[in-house]
């Protein structure tokens, strides 16, 4: 148990990362119909499978964080899977804002924003101690 304390003392923001990209997914599974712009991927967009791929990535990172792996490949990997679920998260409600007028998401688009910008961060720190 102190081991995995310590790992997780060392891997803060992975974890931080890993509980959020597992949020995001949750979320997105509780709400089927989140995404409704464009109209024709409206179905592809609020797939349940692609909400179960997040929940997965999100626990992967967690668990990473939480393990004695010390891989900069798999870092890598789930840093960058993460990276491009908020960005393409944080585009579609950028596009939901503009093209369909819902300014709803005005809060959920500055948060997301911030939350890649976090991670990109931590994936540079990652690279300078490497």
């Amino acid at each position: 148990m102190l081991k995995v304390l310590h790992n997780l003392k060392q891997n803060r923001w992975k974890f931080t990362i890993g509980l959020l990209v597992l949020a995001i997914g949750l979320c997105l599974l509780a709400t089927p119909n989140y995404f409704f712009w464009p109209p024709q991927y409206k179905n592809l967009m609020n797939d349940d499978g692609i909400d179960v791929f997040i929940i997965i990535s999100g626990l992967l990172l967690i668990l990473y964080s939480m393990s004695n792996l010390h891989s900069n490949k798999i870092a890598s990997v789930l840093l960058a899977i993460s990276a491009a679920i908020v960005t393409s998260i944080t585009f579609i409600e950028i596009i939901h804002w503009y093209f369909a007028g819902m300014f709803r998401n005005n809060l959920t688009i500055v948060l997301t924003i911030f939350a890649v910008v976090v991670i990109f961060l931590v994936s540079y720190d990652r690279s300078i101690d490497s």
